[in-house]
């Protein structure tokens, strides 16, 4: 497949492009080498010097790892995400190349606690909007995510939420975008209705994720719990 050198996108860029499409695709598995960087500057009709720069990126990703006097391989599978940014579970999953998925467990209206609605800035109102799904990476289960809403977000109850993303679905209905975040991490112990959701074992460490996201205004959107399977998943903060 020849690259194109009158595109806007580097060709550097093209080829690492393309490598993770092959490598998304199953074409390259983990554990599989590359050709060499001969053969896909040959192949793509580019300079080695391109192919080698889409490598090093894509190595700085942990995509692949060089071997001196082997070659380049495959990495297994996994699952990385930028806590440092805003990004919802659909985005970070389109920026790692996979299929989003979600299935919702509960969606419904609750007695608000007083530490929910506290973080909500919302004291003396009584009810919430709670919302949980599990959440999926090509049909696999990674997390389960559990939101706590102002009644303002009602409209959420009228909305299929399987396989969506809540920010794209706030974001068609208010115009509201989700910009900032405060999070806190520890690690916690899957009991027995996570470990089944998850299809792990019981015991098995998880993420604890505990925030409240914000809107560009800085007003309370939820608040946010996460639980999230270690076991593919690579963390950034």
């Amino acid at each position: 497949m020849l690259l194109n050198p009158d595109a806007v996108t580097p060709l550097y860029k093209q080829m690492e492009d393309l490598l993770m499409e092959r490598i998304a695709s199953g074409e390259f598995q983990p554990g599989d080498r590359l050709p060499s960087v001969e053969e896909l500057a040959n192949e793509c009709g580019v300079s080695v010097v391109t192919v080698r720069r889409a490598i090093d990126n894509l190595s700085q990703k942990d995509v692949v790892t060089k071997k001196q006097g082997k070659g380049t391989y495959v990495n297994a599978w996994v699952f990385r995400r930028n806590f440092s940014q805003v990004l919802s579970f659909t985005e970070a999953c389109r920026l790692n190349n996979t299929k989003p998925g979600a299935r919702v467990l509960a969606l419904e209206i609750l007695d608000s606690m007083e530490d929910v609605t506290e973080k909500l800035e919302r004291i003396g109102e009584n009810r919430v909007i709670h919302v949980q799904r599990l959440r999926l990476v090509d049909d696999k289960p990674i997390s389960i995510e559990t939101n706590y809403f102002p009644m303002s977000f009602a409209y959420l109850l009228e909305e299929d939420l399987n396989d969506t993303s809540l920010f794209e679905i706030i974001r068609r209905r208010t115009g509201i975008e989700i910009a900032h975040s405060r999070r806190e991490f520890q690690v916690c112990r899957a009991n027995e209705t996570e470990a089944e959701l998850l299809q792990i074992g019981v015991g098995m460490p998880l993420l604890l994720v505990d925030s409240v996201a914000y809107t560009s205004d800085y007003k309370p959107a939820y608040v946010g719990k996460q639980v999230i399977s270690t076991e593919d998943y690579r963390f950034t903060i």
